[in-house]
């Protein structure tokens, strides 16, 4: 009996120490399946870190499906902020000089694109059936390529409408890139050709006059009218950087007299860091895209085409020259404080309508306002005088502009060119334009202006004056310091007495127009020494004595006396120029003829006078 139970107590301290054995043994291969366990969530945290291996974490031999975790969404976007990218020469961050809608960060507007790829997400979610390779099939490279263009294509211009220039330049993207691979380039390079293929769509580029390497494999930077510059981020380092490398995004698009045709797109105005856009002389219609605002603009030239529309709402406060003379723009002239850069204005024989707003006089640094031919009324604004850096002033062909020329028109002391012809002004010349000793051209013709002329004897720059057509009186002005005067026009006023000698010995005068006055005495007798002379107009005046001698009047082609009091015979001096055969537009006019009761007062053969007055009526 102790036998048997000393066995079973041996047998007992066997089966526990077994279990503690095999016990310890689990505990072991535990802690080994824990490292490995360990290992591969390592390996897996590594793996999502790559970003060739992204999107399938560890890997599970399992019965079970598992989903591989999702990649995460990469901002929309290139990675870059625009906004360090202000064009070289606006010195200033756009978003601290635009209103509301302008200042908006430029990564907003650039192409599309993800960081680290060339497409959209694949959408399989399995995981390998083998731990052996954990990196998932890449999609196929020209899907991959043709949907990063898509996405750049889709930022710039938002939904494509079918047999539309936006298609037409996306499927001339796509095509390129079956060529070359353009989704090597950068995402603002690739965005850029597309935008200038779509405005070469939008214009008829086939039919331009040149377009040389447009829509060709070439760097766009070498299309014709193309001017690349720097990105501004490379521009702000050394200098010597510069020296190996090309500048790449168009700064400057140039097409004047071109024969475009057709719309501007609003493509245009995501080229960020274009600064000059020229397309005088074309046949382009439409309206200016609202875009443009957004751009930093400083030269916009659209002289000599069809647009339309409202012009102002379009444009870009750095702007330094505007040009959109002849148009059909349309609208009031707004309040213009916020374009201090402005230098060129010019709007000319456009529809604007309205009164020139007093805040112009405030654009100290504007040298050039023309805005002839429109619908403007009002006053010219009184603080005229406060532009003080201003050369060129025309408001003609305004008749509604009325009230005076404001007497602070003498504090303009670069004053060239005043032009406020063909308006409604009265009153008189302001006294002190004597003092603008830079004026070249004065034109004032077709007003109700009165009163006497001061005197312009200070005006030594002088080379037009048009006073015609107005109500002016006393006698001809002193402009006999003018040696470089070429036209004297003040026809058509109450002009009295005599015609200056000086008059007639300024070496450059070439048009004389002093006819419809009331000028009295003999035509001076220097009057026949000038060689340069093409036109003398003393009709309808009341001159009188004989006419002097033309020996140098080599270039003379019309000469109108008629309607005086002048007698005797007309030179031989004169006939000479007038003998030899004519040309339409050479006329010698003379009272030469009867009236029937009285005798000629001018006697003139029929080979020398074209016109003899008073015209006999059979």
């Amino acid at each position: 009996m102790r036998i048997i139970t000393l066995i079973t107590l041996i047998v007992s301290c066997f089966a526990v120490e077994s279990q503690v054995t095999f016990l310890r043994i689990g505990k072991i291969e535990s802690d080994l399946t824990g490292l490995v366990e360990i290992s591969d969530t390592s390996t897996s945290r590594e793996l999502k870190s790559s970003r060739s291996l992204k999107g399938k974490g560890k890997c599970d031999t399992s019965k079970k499906s598992s989903k591989s975790p999702k990649r995460s969404k990469k901002p929309k976007g290139k990675g870059k902020n625009k906004s360090s990218k202000s064009p070289k020469g606006k010195g200033k961050n756009k978003s601290s000089k635009y209103p509301k809608g302008k200042g908006k960060s430029k990564s907003s507007k650039t192409p599309k694109t993800r960081k680290g790829g060339k497409g959209k997400k694949s959408k399989s979610s399995k995981a390998p059936s083998s731990c052996t390779d954990p990196t998932p099939n890449p999609p196929s490279p020209s899907n991959s390529c043709e949907e990063k263009i898509r996405d750049i294509v889709d930022s710039v211009s938002g939904s494509i409408s079918p047999s539309s220039a936006q298609e037409s330049a996306l499927n001339w993207v796509l095509n390129e890139n079956s060529q070359s691979n353009t989704c090597e380039l950068d995402d603002d390079v690739v965005a850029q050709r597309y935008i200038l293929a779509v405005f070469y769509f939008s214009t008829n580029g086939d039919d331009w006059n040149v377009n040389s390497n447009w829509l060709s494999s070439e760097g766009e930077c070498s299309w014709y009218g193309i001017l690349c510059s720097f990105s501004p981020i490379i521009e702000n380092n050394d200098s010597r950087i510069l020296e190996s490398i090309p500048p790449t995004m168009v700064g400057s698009v140039t097409l004047e007299n071109n024969n475009l045709s057709g719309t501007i797109p609003k493509e245009i105005a995501s080229l960020w860091n274009l600064g000059v856009l020229k397309l005088f002389d074309n046949n382009l219609r439409g309206e200016l895209p609202g875009e443009f605002s957004d751009l930093a603009l400083t030269k916009l030239d659209v002289e000599n085409n069809n647009l339309e529309g409202p012009l102002f709402d379009s444009l870009s406060i750095t702007l330094e020259s505007l040009l959109a003379s002849n148009n059909t723009f349309s609208g009031e002239i707004p309040d213009l404080s916020a374009f201090t850069s402005l230098r060129k204005l010019w709007i000319s024989k456009n529809t604007f309508s309205g009164s020139i707003h007093n805040s112009l006089t405030s654009l100290s640094g504007l040298v050039s306002f023309k805005a002839y031919q429109n619908n403007l009324d009002g006053m010219i604004p009184n603080d005229l005088g406060d532009m003080i850096s201003l050369k060129e002033f025309d408001i003609s062909g305004n008749p509604l502009i009325t009230g005076n020329i404001p007497d602070s028109i003498i504090s303009l002391v670069d004053l060239e060119t005043f032009d406020v012809g063909e308006c409604g002004l009265s009153g008189n010349i302001p006294p002190g334009i004597s003092q603008l000793v830079k004026l070249k051209f004065f034109v004032a013709r077709h007003n109700n202006l009165e009163g006497e002329v001061p005197p312009l004897e200070g005006l030594t720059a002088l080379q037009l004056i048009m006073l015609e057509h107005n109500e002016l009186t006393g006698v001809l002005p002193d402009v006999s310091g003018a040696a470089d005067l070429y036209r004297f026009d003040c026809s058509n006023n109450k002009f009295g007495g005599g015609i200056p000698a000086t008059l007639m010995s300024l070496p450059k005068l070439e048009l004389l127009y002093l006819d419809h006055n009331n000028l009295s005495g003999a035509i001076p007798e220097n009057f026949g020494d000038s060689t340069t002379l093409i036109d003398i107009y003393l009709n309808n005046n009341m001159l009188d004595g004989e006419i002097p001698n033309g020996d140098s009047l080599e270039s003379i082609s019309e000469l109108l006396l008629n309607d005086n009091n002048l007698n005797g015979s007309m030179p031989d001096s004169i006939c000479q120029w007038f003998r030899p055969l004519r040309v339409e537009t050479d006329n010698l006019w003379a009272d030469c003829n009867s009236d029937g009761i009285n005798n000629a007062k001018v006697q003139c053969d029929l080979d020398c006078c074209t016109t003899c007055f008073p015209i006999l009526v059979l």
